[in-house]
């Protein structure tokens, strides 16, 4: 009789699927019950616990993983238990849980089950079923088709259409048709959602695109493999530079501009710096209180950086910005420099957006352990 075996990278994309399944549909107005949310959520982590018992064989991998499980987990527990946030113990769980997983079934699950989630909501809101939110930016409406927020969908739409490219790259596919979605998501998000950070960032990958089919990603470059390892690190830098600066001086020329360009979001983090102060650990900082007390419209700290270092907690951002250095000298010593570039754009764009540490967005983030395949990739660019 055939015995039938489920392999490790099988579990994890279905747990993988289970909890995207939770989290993108909370950010949208899909009327799905809390409870129903959270047993996708429980059933995803129950099977990435049976992945991590019956899967991680090697003895000596068994002994590197549980270190850095121990440290990454230690300092994510606190974070939760600090802050009240699921996330900071979800993210490192399914960070570590890839390991060995293959890179391209991670972003396939994550590809296969948002843009299904996004095609769902969309159709229920052009007929009627959902309702999108009632955001205005300077008497004009911002549509979100569905979705909680405006950036939400937008920034949903750059990380699939980011993620889409790396593989076409990876497989030397054509990126030349894929401009027509990258200028139709750009416009539409830009005109009707009035995302304009966003929406700039996915434009942005038309160029991106045409560079990396024009350069040979195994062609050694000594420039890029000693910058980019260092650009979450400079961009961590150049956030904190920019909002010191705008918090010592709000009315200065300079710093006027820069939060018109910013859309007022260097005036709210302002605020959450001087109402909340910067915390080693991670704090509850609540923001909806904040607004009722200041009778805002809204208020979010829409930056990564900030949001590690007003709630999430410095020492959970120095160990991002550890293995973001050690990932990317990894990836780049495999001249994968599509990869090492798309992070560091991705690092960019976290100095106004905040969805840096969540992986319903940033699926790049879970490929930190996975396999990528280099070995088999340059064996078969060697037979050419």
């Amino acid at each position: 009789m055939k015995k039938y075996t489920i392999s490790g990278d099988t579990i994890y994309c279905a747990a993988l699927a289970c909890a995207l399944i939770s989290l993108v549909t909370s950010l949208t107005f899909l009327n799905i019950p809390i409870l129903v949310r959270r047993a996708f959520l429980l059933v995803g982590c129950i099977l990435l616990i049976f992945k991590y018992i019956y899967y991680i064989s090697s003895s000596s991998q068994v002994i590197r993983f549980n270190i850095f499980l121990l440290i990454y987990f230690l300092v994510s527990f606190i974070s939760f238990f600090k802050t009240g946030l699921i996330q900071m113990l979800i993210t490192p769980f399914f960070v570590l849980g890839a390991k060995d997983v293959s890179y391209k079934k991670i972003i396939n699950t994550f590809l296969l089950v948002n843009i299904g989630i996004l095609l769902i909501t969309f159709m229920l809101f052009l007929v009627g079923i959902i309702p999108e939110s009632n955001a205005v930016r300077n008497g004009h409406v911002r549509h979100s088709f569905g979705f909680s927020w405006p950036t939400d969908l937008t920034s949903m739409l750059f990380f699939l259409l980011s993620a889409e490219l790396y593989l076409c790259i990876r497989n030397k596919g054509n990126v030349f048709i894929r401009w027509i979605p990258y200028s139709l998501c750009g416009f539409i998000t830009y005109k009707f959602c009035d995302t304009r950070l966003g929406s700039l960032f996915i434009l942005l990958l038309i160029p991106f695109s045409y560079f990396f089919y024009k350069y040979n990603i195994y062609k050694k470059n000594s420039i890029l493999k000693k910058i980019l390892p260092l650009f979450f690190l400079i961009c961590t830098g150049m956030s904190v530079i920019i909002v010191n600066y705008y918090i010592k001086d709000p009315m200065s020329g300079l710093s006027v501009e820069m939060n018109k360009l910013s859309t007022n979001r260097l005036f709210l983090t302002r605020l959450a710096v001087l109402h909340f102060g910067y915390t080693f650990w991670g704090q509850a900082a609540s923001y909806t209180n904040l607004k009722y007390l200041l009778n805002l419209d809204g208020f979010y700290v829409d930056s990564s950086y900030y949001s590690f270092l007003v709630n999430y907690g410095t020492a959970l951002l120095i160990i991002i910005e550890v293995s973001y250095y050690i990932f990317v000298k990894k990836i780049l010593k495999n001249r994968d420099y599509a990869l090492g570039a798309l992070l560091a754009a991705i690092a960019i764009m976290s100095i106004f957006e905040s969805h840096f540490y969540f992986f319903q967005y940033n699926i790049f983030i879970l490929l930190t352990l996975s396999d990528l395949e280099y070995k088999k990739e340059i064996e078969s660019y060697e037979k050419l």
